[in-house]
């Protein structure tokens, strides 16, 4: 499965040009990821030139539309969302949880809705975060997020406003 590297879409087997933007399609990409820190480093690297780990081949590399859509680390004006909660939608398995995203100053918690009775409060500190990034839900609509977490999880979320959060939690990973 190939994705433009421009706009981050799917394309179609054989693809010059992406049918989304009108890109050139100039092959895949040349880079995976460290599970460890979330750095991208070239294909050829066995060890992460930033934190010294060994990559293992078998370790599920993140998607190449995360990276294009991934916003820039720093967020200079991020809205900062300490003290506040929002509406979210959890993944867990194959389903999906309701309930409200509580951040406060060293992390943020996924508190599901009463109604779901077995579920647990799922918490997330910031220092434990490597790479944030952008996420269509079912590969179409785009009011996703990811937060990898060093441990090699993937949180996935459905919430509105996922740019201002996402540049919130870059600036708070540090």
């Amino acid at each position: 499965m190939a994705f433009c590297q421009q706009c981050g879409a799917q394309l179609p087997e054989g693809s010059a040009f992406c049918g989304n933007c009108g890109a050139e399609v100039s092959g895949t990409p040349q880079q995976k990821v460290c599970r460890s820190c979330g750095h991208w480093m070239p294909l050829d690297m066995l060890f992460c030139d930033k934190c010294g780990n060994r990559y293992v081949s078998q370790e599920p590399q993140l998607p190449f539309q995360s990276r294009v859509n991934e916003v820039d680390r720093g967020g200079m004006g991020a809205k900062d969302f300490s003290g506040e909660s929002i509406t979210a939608n959890y993944f867990k398995g194959i389903g999906a949880l309701g309930g409200t995203l509580v951040f406060d100053q060293t992390g943020m918690t996924f508190c599901p809705h009463q109604i779901h009775v077995l579920s647990e409060k799922t918490r997330i500190q910031y220092q434990d975060i490597c790479h944030v990034a952008a996420r269509n839900t079912m590969g179409l609509v785009p009011n996703g997020m990811s937060v990898f977490t060093r441990d090699g999880k993937e949180h996935k979320f459905v919430l509105f406003n996922r740019e201002n959060v996402i540049a919130y939690l870059n600036q708070k990973r540090g």
